[in-house]
């Protein structure tokens, strides 16, 4: 799916694209990115005219930093330790308190 009309193809004729949002989001793997960014990146620097692609690379951005700040959270919190078995309740006797 074309992501933007305005500008469909970068200086070496890539189609900004579904595939060229992964590609750049895929790049930069372990980073937080920016619209702005996105868009620069799949259209050659160009600058956005319409806006109508701006509330999509929104979406694709935020997944994106979400996925990232995931995984810096797991790669700092401690091995996982196995969890103690529960215990069994044992009733009390009929008349105790």
């Amino acid at each position: 799916m074309i992501i933007c009309s305005c500008n469909s193809e970068d200086e070496h004729g890539n189609r900004f694209n579904e595939k060229a949002v992964a590609r750049f989001l895929e790049k930069h793997g372990d980073k937080t990115v920016k619209v702005k960014e996105i868009y620069a990146g799949c259209t050659g620097g160009k600058q956005p005219q319409c806006g109508s692609c701006i509330c999509t690379l929104k979406d694709e951005a935020q997944a994106h930093n979400n996925r990232v700040t995931i995984q810096q959270l797991k790669s700092t919190l401690p091995e996982s330790v196995p969890a103690a078995a529960p215990t069994k309740r044992v009733p009390h006797p009929a008349g105790s308190p």
